[in-house]
């Protein structure tokens, strides 16, 4: 699982850095996480209002690519809510953990802060 986790996962950092991180915090069934979503409950209607929504893509993503990312930004079609995408060059997806995380969540932040009087009916933040 190691050597899935560098390779796919972790695949901007070094051999050792993914080992450790791998320890530190891989879990058994994190595999399972996105099938959770799978289901009536996983669904999202595209077109329906929303909350400002952010979709943060890693270059260097192995497991959801920057351009799979951008495809589902552009699938949100209520031109009322607002949807930004904002990829990150070199970057795995290991995103917020991997060296550089600050500026991912500097970038958030930023997004948070220009949109957090925005509001959608109906709308959960």
């Amino acid at each position: 699982m190691k050597k899935t986790f560098h390779g796919a996962f972790a695949n901007t950092l070094s051999k050792a850095e993914a080992a450790a991180e791998f320890e530190a915090t891989a879990m058994h069934d994190s595999r399972n996480v996105l099938r959770d979503c799978i289901g009536e409950d996983g669904r999202i209607d595209l077109d329906a209002p929303h909350a400002p929504l952010l979709l943060i893509g890693g270059e260097e993503d192995q497991i959801i690519p920057a351009h799979l990312t951008e495809k589902n930004f552009k699938a949100y079609t209520d031109a009322a809510s607002l949807t930004e995408f904002l990829p990150f060059a070199g970057r795995s997806h290991y995103i917020c953990n991997e060296p550089g995380w600050q500026d991912v969540a500097e970038a958030a932040y930023q997004f948070i802060e220009r949109n957090s009087a925005a509001t959608s009916v109906g709308a959960i933040i």
